[in-house]
């Protein structure tokens, strides 16, 4: 309208929209700001699940006649080709897919598969790139490396899942597609239709129009040109060409973050139709973390007190990091404010079997019973003399593990206690033998 009133040399300035334009592109900017934020929320995802990868590893070299390693160093993760030799320390990540060829320890998956409890790697196993080595140092082989490793897998697996459209996304897109040129066309017509009117009788588009005020002409293009601008903007496709994809990155990254890998758009949009989820493991609904549930002695309380027994367990267990090694800890923490009651000495821990070792020190206000009834009143299976010793360097043998372990030390686990730890165990719960002095208790 301003060019068209320099043309025609009008004697005022007509009425402009200078204002109009800026504001569209702030809303534009604002709008695109928004959908940055939320992708940037869900790279935060994929960033998370990259840092679980280290970045170096620790290089080794076999002596071939000796087959020990005769050097180690540390090079970054991006050169470690199939095949290499590697070293993960205690509390080390493992630097891409590998099989183990020397040592036996436990590897903490929970990270990568969900799966709370560790997971013991003995020679042959496969060890998952960024889980994290518990207990022994081992000796891997690489099988899989860079883009190949299950972390790259999963990373790139989110990534597809982000720019994958879902059917409603394509639906969108299609209506889209014919919906933006119908749209400027119909603004278009708008705009040509009321100019049309306009001219022929000026009272439809200002009923109180005065000509000594305005011109004709820039009554009619201004209301022609907001009823144009109007259709345009009402019916702006922005939010049917955003919002689906958005929508879909958005999902996607929180379900990332949250622990659970979204396959695409299609697999997020039926998720309204799920009726029925079947879970694989008992973690993936717990919070992952063991607990005690219940304690069981098969001993007489004047035999073995429960403090004391209570006492000896915590004592020992304070020295292994397996994760119900905690769970017993925390328990005594709960129970009693503390968790080591003496010392332990000839500490053994067997990953996948259990522990052993001397207990002694123990402080004297848990050698005597509790006042209390027993946590558990199961029958008595021995009725001997009390295990616990007035001499001030009493010492005290524990075992704690599994059935192996105790079968190992040439412990025979009783058939009572056998069905009391297959009821326990149908229940999802894991169980653990304790045996002082050569005489089994059950701990679960």
């Amino acid at each position: 309208m301003l060019v068209i009133a320099m043309v025609l040399k009008l004697p005022k300035s007509p009425k402009t929209f200078f204002e109009t334009p800026p504001m569209l592109l702030v809303f534009i900017s604002l709008g695109r700001w928004l959908e940055h934020i939320a992708k940037g929320k869900t790279s935060e995802a994929l960033a998370k699940l990259l840092s679980l990868q280290p970045l170096e590893a620790t290089l080794c070299v076999i002596d071939p006649d000796s087959g020990n390693v005769s050097s180690e160093k540390s090079i970054s993760v991006d050169l470690v080709q199939r095949g290499d030799v590697l070293k993960v320390v205690p509390g080390g990540k493992m630097p891409v897919d590998a099989r183990v060829i020397r040592g036996e320890s436990t590897a903490d998956e929970s990270l990568i598969t969900g799966e709370s409890m560790p997971v013991p790697k003995i020679v042959g196993d496969t060890v998952i790139a960024g889980s994290i080595n518990q207990n022994g140092a081992l000796i891997l082989e690489a099988t899989h490396v860079g883009e190949e490793t299950t972390l790259s897998q999963i990373v790139k697996l989110v990534e597809e899942a982000q720019t994958s459209k879902a059917p409603i996304q394509k639906l969108a897109d299609s209506i889209a597609a014919y919906f933006v040129p119908v749209i400027v066309l119909l603004s278009i017509a708008t705009l040509n239709v009321w100019i049309i009117i306009g001219y022929s009788d000026i009272t439809a588009v200002d009923s109180n129009y005065d000509p000594s005020l305005s011109s004709k002409t820039e009554v009619i293009l201004e209301f022609a040109f907001l009823t144009a601008i109007t259709v345009l903007c009402i019916a702006c496709p922005c939010a049917l060409g955003l919002a689906t994809p958005t929508a879909v990155m958005v999902g996607t990254g929180v379900g990332a973050q949250n622990g659970i890998l979204i396959k695409g758009g299609e697999p997020l949009e039926t998720t309204h139709k799920v009726t029925t989820v079947i879970f694989d493991k008992t973690g993936t609904l717990t919070k992952g973390t063991p607990s005690v549930t219940k304690v069981a002695m098969f001993v007489d309380e004047e035999v073995c007190p429960m403090n004391f027994f209570l006492a000896l367990v915590a004592t020992i267990e304070a020295n292994s990091d397996h994760p119900l090694a905690y769970a017993i800890i925390n328990n005594s923490k709960e129970k009693f404010g503390k968790s080591t009651f003496g010392a332990c000495d000839k500490f053994v821990s067997v990953p996948g079997l259990g522990l052993s070792g001397i207990v002694y020190d123990v402080d004297k206000q848990f050698t005597t019973a509790e006042s209390d009834p027993p946590v558990d009143d199961s029958e008595s299976i021995w009725k001997r003399r009390s295990l616990v010793q007035e001499s001030s360097d009493a010492r005290y043998s524990v075992k704690i593990g599994n059935r192996e372990w105790m079968l190992k030390h040439e412990h025979e686990v009783p058939e009572d206690i056998i069905i009391r730890m297959e009821e326990h165990e149908e229940r999802g719960e894991t169980v653990v033998l304790v045996c002082i002095d050569g005489r089994s208790n059950l701990f679960g």
